[in-house]
């Protein structure tokens, strides 16, 4: 799956993840320039991530439009709180990562480059030249493994 996004809705990303999961092959997130914001719900949805060179991750806490009273407005910022521990988790869990890793990277939306989004573990492997569609990609990884199915 080529992604290049600087996000979108929550749900859409979580019902593509969902798909992604419940996919039998395996998948590949390629990053051409930008997993930001709910694009990095997608990618943790595939079994590798692989980031082009100059490509960035980035997550940052939910963004809500909220019109209410002081009662509607408590339970919109408790909903958030919660889905921006939701997301982390899953992004953590996904990756193998500890919670605190990814609840940094997103409390501080950080753009995360390439490489140290290896290093991090976010990603599986900087790439340079890009996959043509329908073209074989290398089988002998040595990326990380995700089980987890």
């Amino acid at each position: 799956m080529r992604i290049n996004s600087h996000g979108g809705q929550h749900l859409a990303a979580e019902f593509v993840h969902k798909r992604l999961r419940q996919h039998r092959g395996r998948t590949i997130a390629v990053v051409d320039h930008a997993c930001h914001s709910a694009a990095t719900i997608v990618a943790a949805g595939c079994d590798l991530t692989w980031m082009r060179k100059g490509a960035s991750w980035m997550c940052h806490r939910v963004k809500l439009a909220v019109d209410g009273d002081s009662g509607e407005l408590s339970r919109a910022a408790f909903d958030a709180r919660e889905i921006d521990a939701q997301v982390a988790r899953k992004i953590a869990g996904r990756r193998g990562l500890a919670f605190e890793i990814v609840r940094d990277l997103r409390d501080s939306a950080r753009f995360v480059p390439a490489e140290e989004a290896v290093q991090l573990g976010l990603a599986d492997r900087v790439i340079h030249a890009l996959p043509i569609a329908g073209e074989s990609v290398p089988v002998r990884e040595t990326a990380r493994q995700h089980d987890d199915r």
